[in-house]
This record gives C-alpha cells, sequence and structure tokens, in this order.
C-alpha cells in the first residue's frame, strides 16, 4: 500500500472481519486487544505511514516498530537483528544456569539440556537468516561456542573448531544453509508445500550442453543483494546449484541429509588442519622468514585439484605453497608431499 491509498484500509479490516468469523465458527479467538501491526517497505514510504492505524472490531490497532509472529520477532527491515539479540540473550541465560550444575552432570545429560535449551532456539526458523552477513551472525555462534565449551569444558582460549567437529555441530551459518537445502530437496520430489515448490524452478538450456542432467536449478537475477539475496526464491537455487552432483542425487531424505552434514562440516576442519601444519612448518623453519600467518585464507581446493579428488591437508597445503611465485618457490617442505 502506498501513500494516499487509504481506501485500501476498510479492505483490510473487512479480511480481517472475517478471519474473525471464520474463527468464531471454528471455537477459535482472535484477541483484538493482542493483536499487532507492522508496517514493511522503503524506509521513505514507511514514513509516510507512521500514524497508520486501523478498527478491528472497535479496538484501534497502532503499527509497532517490531512484532513477533510465531516466536520469530520482525522488524520492518527485515534485518532481524531484534531476533537474534533476544535467541542470544535467552540462550545465555540458560547456559548461565547449565554451567551452574555443569559438575553434577554427566556429559549426556549436559548434552540434552543444552539441546533442549539452547541449540533448539539457534535451529528455530533459522532458515530466514540463511545468507545474513557473517558479522550478525558471530553473535549465535558465540551463544553455540559457549555450549560446546560447557559442555567439554574446553578452557576459554582453546581452539573451538575441533570441539565443535568432535561434537557433530555445524556452525551456525551452516546450519542455516542446511535448513534451506533440505527444504529444497523436499521441494523438488514433492514432499514440501507448493508456495515452495513454485519457488524452484529446473535448469533447462535452450540447447544441448554437459549441464541440462546435472538437476541444477534457475538462479533468479535479484536487484538487492541485502533483500532479494535472503529470499528463498535466490538462495535455495543458489546454494543447490553449488552442491556435488551425487548430493543432489540422493535418493532420500535421510541419505541428502547425511551427506550434505558431512560437505558442511568438513570445510571448517580442512580449513583448521591446513593453519595448524602451516604454523607447525613456519616454526621448524628457524632461520626462514615467516612464510604465512595464521590469519590468512587457505583455500580448500587449490588449482590442479577437482572438488571430486579426494586431498589431505598436507597435500592441500604443499601445493600451495609450492604454486605461489611470491615466496620466491618453496625449496623443500619436510613430512609434505607434493
Amino acid at each position: 500500500m502506498k501513500h494516499g491509498e487509504a481506501p485500501k484500509l476498510p479492505s483490510l479490516e473487512a479480511c480481517v472481519s472475517d478471519i474473525r468469523k471464520w474463527m468464531t465458527a471454528n471455537v477459535l479467538l482472535l484477541n483484538s486487544d493482542k493483536t499487532e501491526m507492522l508496517v514493511l517497505g522503503p524506509k521513505k514510504q514507511r514514513d509516510l505511514l507512521l500514524n497508520l492505524t486501523i478498527n478491528l472490531d472497535g479496538c484501534t490497532v497502532v503499527s509497532n516498530k517490531t512484532v513477533k509472529d510465531l516466536g520469530v520477532t520482525l522488524d520492518p527491515d527485515l534485518s532481524f537483528e531484534e531476533h537474534i539479540k533476544t535467541v542470544s540473550r535467552t540462550a545465555f541465560f540458560h547456559l548461565r544456569n547449565i554451567a551452574k550444575i555443569r559438575n553434577f552432570l554427566s556429559k549426556n545429560d549436559a548434552e540434552k539440556l543444552i539441546h533442549a535449551f539452547v541449540t533448539s532456539r539457534l535451529d528455530y526458523c533459522n532458515a530466514l537468516l540463511s545468507g545474513y552477513p557473517d558479522k550478525a551472525q558471530n553473535k549465535l555462534q558465540l551463544v553455540l561456542n559457549t555450549a560446546a565449551r560447557i559442555l567439554t569444558r574446553t578452557p576459554k582460549f582453546d581452539h573451538i573448531t575441533p570441539v565443535l567437529a568432535s561434537l557433530h555441530w555445524l556452525p551456525v551459518k551452516a546450519r542455516a544453509d542446511f535448513k534451506v537445502l533440505r527444504l529444497t530437496y523436499k521441494a523438488l520430489h514433492g514432499l514440501a508445500p507448493t508456495y515452495l515448490s513454485d519457488l524452484v524452478l529446473p535448469y533447462i538450456p535452450t540447447r544441448t550442453l554437459r549441464s541440462q542432467d546435472a538437476g541444477l536449478l534457475i538462479v533468479p537475477r535479484i536487484s538487492k543483494q541485502t533483500a532479494g539475496g535472503r529470499a528463498f526464491s535466490y538462495r535455495a537455487p543458489f546454494l543447490w546449484n553449488s552442491l556435488p552432483t551425487h548430493v543432489r542425487d540422493a535418493d532420500s531424505v535421510s541419505t541428502f541429509k547425511s551427506l550434505l552434514r558431512h560437505i558442511s562440516s568438513v570445510g571448517p576442519m580442512i580449513k583448521y588442519s591446513l593453519a595448524q601444519e602451516c604454523e607447525g612448518e613456519r616454526k621448524s623453519w628457524s632461520n626462514e622468514p615467516p612464510l604465512l600467518s595464521l590469519s590468512g585464507w587457505f583455500p580448500l581446493f587449490p588449482l590442479g585439484f577437482s572438488a571430486s579428488t579426494p586431498i589431505t591437508g598436507a597435500e592441500s597445503l604443499a601445493y600451495w605453497c609450492s604454486s605461489m611465485p611470491s615466496l620466491g618457490g618453496v625449496r623443500h617442505l619436510s613430512g609434505l608431499s607434493h
């Protein structure tokens, strides 16, 4: 609704009235006193509707800055910042209580408590956060890291990546993408509602290509990465096309989840192992200048290797170092094979 289109408000009020009548006929109740309204859209247009009110059976409803729908806190920009703050605050409250009694619990019982009060909140409707900036998701990742430290009694300054891997816990970002990909698989196989199935369309090239039987999806064009890039219609095919073919061709949901979980967890561990091996080699070169820093990024599949080729972290590190001309030609890496 744009500014100056106030005549549409009676139609909205009539629609809500019909919903109220239907709920009454089905022994349900629409509580007008607890009904909230949120105006969505560009900020300039929202400013023109600051004083928007509607009438529901004599009860005036004023637009709010945030509303809660099915446990998710929504804001006008759909940034989910308030939702992340709420989840983090609630999760840390429960983590503090669990930490107080951790010494009296076995690891199995403590893990059940953490899943019941913490990770369940992180996973609830987390598909909405797929494609969200990493900086904003760091708050939720901190919650997961703290839960892992409390469960395993890991010291504060120890690396958390191998701990999460030992628990088979995916990072927050991977958990959100996991949920989107699972919904995409179900939508393609008739196991999801039609309103989701209609958003994922198979890619059919106009001419014969090798990719025509790869099970790819059409990735729609978007005008804004911040909003359009997080929509299911874009995010689902974008993530789906990045999967290996054998994962997309899984014959069941359980098989797909197993394969997807494996490729989602192997990436962080390979990067961590590469960093550790490189640091060990750097320390062994007492007369050499520092070769690499731990703050650098180590590619998962360097040039010359394909995603389907099984390689070890040592092989990847050796190849990566030997292919860098700026290093002046690495002469030898003890213990690493080229």
